[in-house]
Order: C-alpha cells, then structure tokens, then sequence
C-alpha cells in the first residue's frame, strides 16, 4: 500500500491525516519545453476515517532545490476538497463573523456569505459582496438619495456646478449620514467600498486581503451603530 509522504488534511476528520494512494495518473512536461517537472494526480483515501479525497502531487523546478550537491525535488500537495481557509487562518487577518441580533434576515445571511468568501480567499465575491451589503441597508431603511460631502463635511456640487441630492449608492451612503444614521468619516471611506465593489463586478479586480480585512471591520461597525447600538442594555425606555 502507497502512503503519500506528508498528512494531507481530510474534510471528514478536519485534520492532517496519512493517506493512501489508491489511484493514479501522471502528467510529465513536454521535452521540447525545456521544463522540468511531474504531476500526478492521486485518489486517496484517509487511513483514519476512510473518507475519499482527490490530491493533486506536484514535483518541478518551484519546488526543488540545490543543497550543493544535488538537485533535492520537494513536492507540492493540493487536496480536492480543499482544506478551509476559516479553519487554518491565522495571523492579523483572520476573522471571526460577528453574531448580528437586530439586523434584518436578509443582510444577516448575505453578511455570512461575505465573510465566509473571505474565509475561502474568494476576494471578488467578497467585495461584490460588501457593496451589495451596503446597497441593502440603503434600501431597508428607505434611504433614497443624499448630497455629496468632502472629509470637512462642506456639501459638493456636481459636474453643472448645481449642489443637489444623488440617487446613485453614493448619494444613499451619504444619506445615510444624513439621516444620523452614521458618522462622515464612515459615509466618506464607504464610499471607497463602493469603488472597490464596481471594480470587482465590471473589472473582476479586488483589493488585497488587509484592505479587505479592513473594510469588513469597518462595515461590522456600520452594521453594530445602525442596528444595535440603539439596543443596548445601558439605553432605558422612558
């Protein structure tokens, strides 16, 4: 029996494990490429549980060394279902979903679907994603249109020079504002959100993951002073 030389993670266990190779097929680089690697594609099954798991084995030049005697050839496992991104992210950018009592269902489970694209570094989901979310909390609370503010809140005419409410997103966001709904400072970087969100629906581009980090502790913040604040236990009814 064949055991591949490092523990591969199984989705069943939800954790490293030996595996064996029940099955395999090869790839080789062309000779006329001038390239040198293999890969090999193996059905493997856990030695803990059982379960099944496609794993992708690649040996080339990425993966080698010179230890000054000899070519050392490393490899480079991937595993199909792949490993979580929520359940081995660590370090400064992970993040844990912030539990929502008073935001409406439908932002709630959209909000969810967000930071588990993150999780799973879909970065262009994530950030479609966040503009949606801010278009949805526009229309839940009725927010129709604002005018356009510069960072020392001085109101900004547009392009005829007429200083006049918007009804695009930006203009929601900052009627947002408006409303005592949230802070300048936070319609003002939302509105760069909203540029990262049409970048990734028309260009398929994203911004990097800490830029994404930090617009989802943003929007938590957004989320928290719209629908929870106002519950707080410190607020009495009179």
């Amino acid at each position: 029996m064949d055991i591949l030389s490092e523990k591969i993670y199984c989705r069943k266990c939800k954790g490293k494990r030996n595996m064996s190779v029940i099955n395999t097929y090869e790839e080789y680089a062309d000779e006329e490429s001038h390239e040198h690697w293999i890969c090999k594609y193996h059905i493997t099954k856990c030695l803990g549980c059982d379960s099944i798991s496609f794993v992708e084995d690649f040996q080339g030049d990425e993966t080698s060394e010179w230890n000054g005697d000899e070519i050392v050839w490393g490899r480079l496992y991937t595993v199909y279902p792949p490993e979580p991104i929520l359940e081995t992210m660590e370090g400064p950018f992970k993040i844990t979903p912030q539990e929502f009592r008073n935001v409406p269902k439908n932002l709630s489970n959209l909000y969810d679907q967000i930071i588990e694209s993150y999780s799973f570094k879909h970065a262009i989901l994530c950030t479609a994603g966040l503009r949606t979310l801010l278009e949805g909390i526009c229309s839940h609370l009725d927010i129709k249109g604002g005018h356009l503010y510069d960072k020392n809140g001085v109101k900004l005419p547009d392009n005829k020079d007429i200083i006049r409410e918007h009804t695009s997103l930006g203009g929601r966001i900052f009627g947002l504002f408006e409303n005592g709904l949230i802070l300048l400072p936070q319609a003002l970087v939302l509105q760069g959100v909203i540029k990262f969100g049409n970048n990734a629906i028309h260009n398929i581009q994203s911004p990097g993951y800490s830029k994404l980090f930090e617009i989802i502790e943003i929007i938590n913040r957004v989320l928290y002073d719209i629908y929870e604040l106002k519950h707080h236990d410190f607020i009495k009814d009179k």
